[in-house]
């Protein structure tokens, strides 16, 4: 009886088949958790957009008073009064897996402004930053009157 050795062609097709299988699994999970990633990490840099403006106006850098402002796509860092063109702006365009679902501030509009000396605010309220693909995945950005950030 002659033994052979080595893999026949069905055997290499059905090893084949089944690591194409287990790879799209795989890279199914990494994207999700992607995802996901993304929508922490954008929320993440929105409650550092918040914070960094407070603490600017706390100290009383260039003697002013600083914000943010939201958009569904981007979040921008100003000086005493929102303008779209002011070149001293320092914008963070959102990764396009996230954007700003739910911008839900006391007396409406999207901005936030801090009062120097004592870092309070007007605007509290609720910033929600989603996934773009899926509006249930969230993050919660809380703004208290006294200019505290929270991020659930």
């Amino acid at each position: 009886m002659i033994k052979k050795k080595g893999m026949t062609l069905v055997e290499v097709l059905i090893s084949v088949v089944v690591l194409g299988f287990m790879s799209a699994i795989i890279i199914t999970g990494l994207f999700s958790y992607r995802k996901h990633q993304a929508v922490d990490q954008t929320a993440h840099t929105v409650a550092s957009y918040l914070e960094e403006a407070r603490r600017k106006t706390l100290a009383s850098e260039n003697s002013a008073r600083y914000g943010v402002h939201f958009d569904t796509y981007q979040v921008v860092l100003y000086k005493n009064t929102y303008s779209s063109t002011e070149p001293s702006n320092r914008i963070y365009t959102l990764d396009s897996y996230s954007q700003i679902n739910s911008i839900s501030l006391l007396g409406g509009g999207s901005e936030v402004l801090f009062e120097r000396l004592t870092g309070e605010t007007q605007a509290t309220g609720t910033i929600t930053v989603s996934l773009r693909s899926d509006t249930s995945k969230t993050k919660k950005i809380t703004i208290s009157q006294t200019g505290v950030i929270e991020k659930n």
